[in-house]
C-alpha cells in the first residue's frame, strides 16, 4: 500500500469517528438514564477485562466497551437514532411498563 493510499484511509477513518463523536456530543439524548448508568458500568468492566486479558479479544472488548461506556456518558445510541419509529415504541413500550398498563393488560396485579 502506498504512503498516500495509507493517509487517505487514515483520513477517512478518522473522518468517521469524528463525524460520530460529533453526532453523540451534539444530539438529544435518546437513552433513559437508568440504561446510561447501566452502559457505563458496563462499558468500564468490558475496558478493564480488555487490558487485563489484551490480545484480539481484549482489543474488541476495550473497544466496544469504550463506545457502550459513551454511549451511557453522552445519552446517544446511534443505533436507537437509526430506528425511528422502533425507537418510539421502545419509548412508549417503556412508558407502559413504568405506569403499570402492560401489567394489567397481562392479567398481573
Amino acid at each position: 500500500m502506498t504512503d498516500m493510499v495509507r493517509s487517505q484511509q487514515h483520513g477517512q477513518q478518522h473522518g468517521l469517528a469524528a463525524d460520530l463523536l460529533e453526532s453523540m456530543t451534539s444530539a438529544e439524548p435518546n437513552v433513559a438514564e437508568a440504561e446510561r448508568v447501566l452502559s457505563v458500568v458496563a462499558g468500564a468492566g468490558m475496558v478493564v477485562w480488555g487490558v487485563r486479558h489484551g490480545g484480539v479479544a481484549g482489543m474488541v472488548a476495550g473497544v466496544a466497551g469504550a463506545a457502550l461506556a459513551a454511549r451511557g456518558v453522552t445519552g446517544y445510541c446511534p443505533v436507537y437514532a437509526n430506528l425511528g419509529a422502533a425507537g418510539d415504541e421502545r419509548h412508549f413500550a417503556q412508558e407502559a411498563l413504568e405506569s403499570g398498563e402492560a401489567r394489567r393488560d397481562a392479567g398481573l396485579h
